[in-house]
């Protein structure tokens, strides 16, 4: 096994000048993450020129170990290997904090990184056919559905990997835009065309009837309405609620009552209300009181 130039990368080099010996093979490396087709290129050079290659070391990351996995290159390297029956080894099986490792940190066997996985995917499918279905531009569309090759990257292609337009910026592609020209910034269906919003109805004295049709648009806050947004009152004893000012509550013991507490009740010109909170104020005059009933 003789070593080549640059990191066993530059096999061609080597296969310009051969060892004159036999049972010679030159090494190889790559991380896929790093080295692409023009690396392959390189052996290819070699193997034509008549030298034997064995693929020492590579990885399915970057070349200093780590970043994710690359798939689509690993799996561009292993048809080539699986093409020109090219024998290789994996960096690395260990559990070293790195991509490359096949083991996560203190891990084994049942726990493998996302590299181990693939590696495992590779060696276990190795016997199968050679041909391993490529994404050569990354769109997400393998080679043998992709109508448009050498998308750039970040492009959003459609099913046949061609890039989706959107003239009108709609978030509709082309394609199936019934409405091309839709002005910047209106809310559309999944045609591209303009849904019409309507905007929520008000209901300012907020009694849960909407203003348009609110009779009583000013009920106090707590109130029970009717359909029409106004006060429903019962008729009601009320026998044993204080009548106004004739306080419930006191400050302090000895203090003459002054006010009332929240559901502290007291009736007045014929209603009986109920504090929301502390009150002192004529009951009804204000958010204070909640009209419960009229008396009887």
């Amino acid at each position: 096994m003789v070593g080549t130039p640059t990191w066993s990368q530059d096999v061609d080099v080597a296969s310009q000048n051969p060892i004159d010996r036999a049972n010679i093979a030159y090494t190889l490396h790559f991380y896929a993450g790093t080295h692409g087709q023009s690396y392959r290129n390189k052996a290819q050079t070699a193997l034509d020129n008549g030298i034997a290659l064995f693929a020492t070391e590579w990885g399915t990351v970057n070349a200093d170990g780590n970043g994710g996995v690359n798939i689509n290159e690993t799996d561009a390297w292993m048809a080539f290997f699986k093409t020109n029956n090219i024998s290789h080894a994996n960096w690395a099986l260990n559990d070293k904090n790195e991509g490359a490792s096949l083991f996560t940190l203190g891990g084994s066997w049942n726990s493998l990184t996302a590299s181990g996985t693939k590696v495992k995917e590779i060696i276990q499918g190795w016997g199968g056919s050679s041909n391993v279905d490529l994404d050569s531009d990354g769109d997400g569309v393998s080679n043998s559905l992709d109508q448009c090759d050498n998308t750039p990257a970040g492009t959003t292609v459609d099913s046949i990997g061609c890039a989706v337009t959107d003239s009108d910026g709609d978030g509709i592609s082309d394609s199936v835009d019934q409405c091309p020209n839709t002005p910047v910034g209106e809310t559309v269906n999944n045609v591209g065309c303009v849904v019409e919003v309507v905007d929520p109805q008000s209901d300012v004295d907020n009694d849960g009837v909407n203003d348009d049709i609110d009779q009583c648009p000013d009920t106090p806050a707590g109130t029970s309405v009717d359909t029409n947004g106004c006060s429903v009152v019962s008729s009601t004893d009320c026998n044993g609620i204080n009548t106004y000012p004739n306080w419930v509550n006191k400050d302090y013991s000895g203090d003459p009552f002054t006010h009332n507490n929240t559901d502290d009740k007291m009736q007045y010109q014929g209603n009986a209300y109920s504090a929301n909170w502390y009150t002192n104020s004529v009951p009804g005059s204000d958010a204070s009181w909640t009209l419960i009933y009229s008396c009887s």
